[in-house]
């Protein structure tokens, strides 16, 4: 291969467990992520409205693992620049912020992107108290709530900072 690829690193991550798709996910909807398929959607037709899943946001053979492999990308990507291990880490499959804790949406399944920032964000808080690691997770959760351009722009600004401890997330946007 010519270009570009020549002069990356290939990151093949390992893949992340259900526990931590969950700091962000409701447990019943990456549950259900796991075990829906073509094949068995029609049995499931009051959960796949309820999380926002069909048309917009398909089912499809792989999802579960397609998920996890590209948040799985995304937090291992985090985690390299915040260890200073890269400058630049790219995840051509991530980038799915418009994903809710507890609804796909706008093609987004598992928000890799809250899920990178707080990965990296709790590594750094070990010392916190729990109620402050909670007040994050609420905080962060509340993203689900927020327009995709605010998400974004919040999101961007976090990553500017390169997660550092002193950033603030506003509930109620």
């Amino acid at each position: 291969m010519q270009g570009l690829y020549k002069k990356m690193d290939v990151l093949r991550p390992r893949l992340l467990s259900n526990t931590t798709m969950t700091r962000f996910h409701s447990d019943e909807y990456i549950d259900f992520l796991k075990c829906v398929t073509p094949d068995n959607m029609s049995d499931h037709k009051e959960k796949l409205q309820r999380f926002g899943l069909g048309e917009a946001n398909p089912i499809f053979d792989g999802l579960f693992e397609y998920c996890q492999l590209y948040t799985s990308g995304s937090i291992a990507g985090a985690q390299r620049l915040n260890s200073k291990m890269c400058n630049t880490a790219i995840n051509w499959s991530g980038g799915m912020h418009n994903a809710k804790a507890s609804e796909a949406s706008g093609f987004g399944y598992v928000n890799d992107c809250v899920l990178s920032i707080l990965g990296e964000y709790l590594r750094l808080c070990v010392s916190a108290s729990s109620s402050a690691l909670t007040h994050i997770i609420e905080n962060l959760q509340s993203f689900s709530r927020i327009t995709t351009e605010c998400s974004t722009l919040i999101l961007t600004f976090i990553t500017v900072m390169r997660w550092k401890m002193h950033f603030t997330v506003t509930k109620g946007l």
